[in-house]
């Protein structure tokens, strides 16, 4: 990093230093972006991968990175895990989770965690010997395309079934005013949870979904598999079995 000519930006960091109470996931999994600038820099060729090799580079991006894609996957998973946990125990602490409407929000939570869960058994199931023998696993580019697509949707799910209650919670110093304490036990407390509990929770849902660490994570979920339109446009062109049901279709209309 301290080669001549190698000039280095990083972004502010999401991280506020203080209370794990109110920042716990930034203070914990904050990952740093950062821009390299190249002013005449010397790399030698024995660093540079695929040298000269732009062609496999570009043709091989999704086998040479299968193996990194795949462990994207098993990360999103866990994302919806975490999002399914914190919206039903949102429901619960203010006591909505019988309503139709919010029942019908788990559960699309609960069929995207199901479907990520489902091709990752596929992947597993369908994985093959490279020619160097390693075991790689099958493609990742419909879940992919799948994750960048429902990112923002997961999101709204988890704001919706918060309400308001997302943007105003007591903060550890308001809850130890004891002033203020009786009027938080009495009328922030949760239905099912105490005031401390469902302050936690809401102010852990407002950093998944709302503030800067949140909104990183989901411009994250949208770019870093590559352009969602070219994926798209990618999956079509190389599916296997396009021209199998395209045949299945002019043998029906042919029966006619």
């Amino acid at each position: 990093m301290e080669t001549p000519g190698l000039h280095i930006l990083c972004r502010e960091a999401h991280v506020k230093r203080g209370s794990s109470h109110q920042h716990l996931l930034s203070e914990r999994f904050d990952e740093q972006d950062a821009m390299l600038f190249f002013d005449d820099v010397f790399i030698p060729n024995d660093r540079i991968f695929l040298l000269e090799e732009a062609e496999t580079a570009f043709e091989g991006f999704f086998r040479l990175n299968a193996w990194a894609l795949y462990v994207g996957q098993i990360r999103f998973y866990h994302r919806l895990r975490t999002f399914l946990g914190v919206a039903s125990l949102i429901s619960q602490s203010i006591g909505v989770n019988e309503f139709r409407e919010i029942q019908n929000q788990l559960g699309e939570l609960s069929a995207y965690l199901e479907l990520i869960r489902h091709s990752l058994v596929a992947m597993n199931v369908e994985a093959k010997v490279t020619d160097s023998g390693l075991l790689a696993p099958a493609s990742t580019l419909a879940p992919d395309t799948f994750a960048a697509q429902i990112s923002g949707r997961i999101n709204e799910i988890v704001r919706t079934i918060s309400g308001a209650g997302i943007i105003m919670q007591p903060s550890p110093r308001d809850l130890e005013t004891p002033e203020l304490r009786p009027f938080l036990e009495r009328y922030m407390r949760g239905k099912s949870c105490s005031v401390d509990f469902k302050s936690r929770l809401f102010r852990f849902a407002w950093e998944m979904v709302a503030d800067a660490f949140g909104s990183r994570q989901d411009i994250y979920e949208l770019w870093n598999r590559g352009d969602v339109v070219r994926n798209r446009i990618h999956l079509y062109k190389t599916l296997g079995t396009r021209e199998e049901v395209e045949n299945h279709i002019r043998q029906l209309i042919d029966t006619y």
